[in-house]
């Protein structure tokens, strides 16, 4: 499998590895109900109350998962979304907290979003990492880890004062 790293220039010390599981306090989750694909619809949480109702069950309907799209500012301490299909963002869209764990089975892909924290992962167990042009990324901590893919686009800023672990999903 061809890993394919592009991108911003990024200073600190960097590290290529396998994840295991748990990379920085982020655990890839595993354990979704067996038998349940991914549609090719996405539910799109526009305040803290619709992740948290898209969390309990992952927009399940017709028993099939959706893809979560997230259109607004989500701050908080500890962050964890985890989605069996893809987790999305929209242009408006930014991430702010100590800790942030971001695990799309299907994939982790955003345009221009802002994420800042402490320990920021991003991390898919069976697609891609990408985050695209204009995104700004600021970390203590940063592991980008996928299956196939991990992209950072042109004019990204990642601004990371600690390790940076890019890494393939075993």
């Amino acid at each position: 499998n061809k890993k394919d790293f592009f991108g911003a220039a990024l200073v600190a010390c960097l590290s290529i590895e396998s994840a295991q599981g748990s990379t920085l306090g982020c655990v890839l989750k595993t354990d979704y109900t067996p038998g349940i694909a991914c549609a090719a619809t996405t539910y799109t949480a526009n305040n803290q109350a619709q992740l948290d109702t898209y969390l309990l069950n992952y927009g399940e309907s017709g028993g099939l998962y959706k893809n979560l799209k997230i259109n607004f500012a989500v701050t908080g301490t500890d962050i964890q979304i985890h989605s069996p299909c893809d987790i999305k963002f929209s242009t408006t869209a930014s991430i702010t907290a100590s800790n942030v764990c971001l695990d799309g089975r299907g994939g982790v892909t955003g345009g221009s979003v802002d994420i800042e924290g402490e320990t920021v992962s991003m991390l898919s167990e069976m697609g891609t990492v990408v985050y695209f042009s204009g995104a700004l990324i600021q970390a203590d901590q940063l592991t980008l880890s996928a299956r196939d893919v991990v992209r950072i686009g042109p004019d990204s800023v990642t601004t990371v004062t600690g390790a940076i672990v890019l890494g393939t999903v075993a």
